[in-house]
């Protein structure tokens, strides 16, 4: 496997090799990871490196891109994070072969950015920082140690020229979230909770619920829970 790209999601790849013996992937994990980001020239990068890699790729190296949820979210879709994501998406369409699209939720890991919603939000609590929380946002995590599992079983059934929504079954409002790391951290939050947001994810889909249970992935409620303990 080649793996472009050394963030959360390119290192928890690095020691994994079940892949190599199949068939050849480039794991593209090098791109713009702040979706607050606003510097065309950020976003040109990632094109470039991306269009370079594709005019290069051998016809059998498949090629896996991430891309976010967050293309659904109406509220965002002048954003310029995810006119950046859905402008990669129709590149790969046109110029590759042989690729699967990932549009990944909130990937959760040791590390990585600060500023990344969990991250964020955890500190702040913790800080005692006042946060306004839109009671009815939804938000949908996975813990990158099962990002990579869930891939590998994609890339093991041989999934192909397709763009897949990667979403865990279970989603939470942002008053969970926040529950959830009260009861964590044991602290009560200083937050202001608005009656705004909506859930704007996909239906469940069957196909996919069944990729997270292959792998072994944890399904129930008690998900969030469980990264809290791991990561923090």
């Amino acid at each position: 496997m080649k793996i472009i790209g050394s963030g959360l999601i390119g290192n928890a790849f690095k020691e994994r090799t079940i892949i190599d013996s199949i068939y050849p992937v480039i794991l593209f994990a090098s791109g713009v990871s702040n979706s607050s980001e606003t510097n065309p020239k950020s976003f040109l990068r990632e094109k470039k490196l991306l269009e370079s890699i594709l005019e290069t790729k051998k016809r059998s190296e498949k090629l896996v891109y991430f891309s976010t949820l967050s293309i659904y979210d109406k509220h965002k879709k002048e954003a310029a994070y995810i006119k950046h994501k859905q402008n990669i998406e129709e590149v790969i369409h046109q110029k590759s072969q042989n690729y699967l699209i990932i549009r990944v939720p909130n990937i959760i890991g040791k590390g990585g950015n600060p500023n990344t919603l969990l991250n964020y939000l955890v500190a702040a609590v913790k800080g005692k920082r006042e946060i306004k929380i839109f009671k009815n946002a939804y938000r949908n995590f996975i813990d990158v140690e099962d990002l990579v599992k869930l891939i590998e079983e994609l890339l093991i059934s041989d999934a192909y020229n397709t763009t897949i929504d990667l979403l865990h079954p279970v989603s939470y409002s942002m008053l969970e979230v926040i529950n959830y790391i009260e009861k964590h951290i044991n602290t009560i939050s200083n937050s202001v909770y608005l009656e705004q947001g909506y859930n704007y994810f996909p239906l469940s889909n069957l196909s996919i619920n069944s990729i997270f249970e292959m792998s072994n992935v944890n399904i129930r409620k008690n998900y969030l829970s469980q990264i809290l303990k791991k990561y923090y």
